[in-house]
């Protein structure tokens, strides 16, 4: 009987704390790159307020591409079995949202209007999505 609790704790409650602090830990730097790059001298500020307009076209972005990416986490999890592996991938794809969060920000700052870029953002976003399709 101890052998399931112990199995439930290292499988469930370890990386799920885990995700939980770090999901705090990167929260907190997106919110602290926003509002030093507010304080940069440029004419239009990042807004931080939560804006319900904005959730829900982010919403929708987000349930276009995680089945894609749920397909794929999946299978790296399945590759990669036990509860140490499953904490690296979960900390790795956070860390790589949030990194490639504080890029956009930092780029839109100081490329603000800039038509191309966001064609060329769209156009990568479509390629690894073509690419997630035939994992």
């Amino acid at each position: 009987m101890e052998t399931k609790r112990q199995n439930l704790f290292y499988q469930q409650f370890i990386p799920l704390s885990l995700a939980i602090l770090v999901l705090a830990g990167l929260s907190a730097l997106v919110w602290i790159t926003a509002a030093a790059l507010n304080n940069l001298p440029t004419a239009d500020k990042i807004s931080i307020a939560l804006r319900w307009g904005d959730i829900l076209v982010g919403a929708t972005i987000y349930l276009k591409t995680s089945v894609d990416f749920a397909i794929f986490i999946g299978q790296l999890m399945s590759a990669n079995p036990g509860w140490k592996n499953r904490i690296a991938i979960e900390i790795g794809t956070a860390l790589g949202n949030a990194l490639g969060t504080i890029l956009i920000l930092i780029v839109w700052v100081f490329f603000r209007e800039v038509t191309w870029l966001l064609a060329l953002m769209i156009a990568a976003a479509a390629l690894i999505l073509l690419e997630l399709a035939y994992a």
